[in-house]
């Protein structure tokens, strides 16, 4: 059916051979500077406003249930451990992740006082590595 899109496969492979993939590999600082959107397994969105300061991470967050929550975020990144902790008006949550290698992250949160109260997350948006 298509008898060229063998050679011209093998062509760009014989023409093209710095082309690699997308995905990220083994970066050591991530750019993390931006807002994103944390989905919840529950069901919960959550928009985040992150700032990056060398290993500490600092931001606000917002999500709407009948009413606009509001809460601070504080945490650390180490690599590719990304842990902080949103303080809202009256209670905590953690929340604890990894970013692959294409720079998608997620993880599980729970509450601080209620620890069985859990959800797994991820990012909307994908992480850049931060150039070096």
């Amino acid at each position: 059916m298509y008898p060229n899109i063998l050679p011209l496969l093998i062509g760009l492979t014989i023409i093209c051979p710095w082309i690699t993939p997308t995905a990220q590999s083994d970066c050591s600082k991530w750019h993390l500077s931006n807002k994103f959107t944390f989905i919840r397994s529950d069901g919960r969105k959550l928009t985040v406003g992150l700032l990056r300061h060398g290993d500490v991470i600092t931001g606000e967050a917002y999500y709407y249930e009948k009413r606009l929550y509001h809460g601070y975020v504080k945490g650390d990144i180490q690599r590719d451990d990304f842990n902080v902790m949103i303080t809202w008006q009256s209670r905590r949550e953690i929340y604890k992740g990894r970013i692959d290698a294409q720079g998608h992250l997620s993880g599980t949160t729970y509450d601080e006082v209620d620890r069985d109260h859990r959800a797994a997350w991820y990012t909307k948006e994908r992480l850049r590595c931060a150039h070096q």
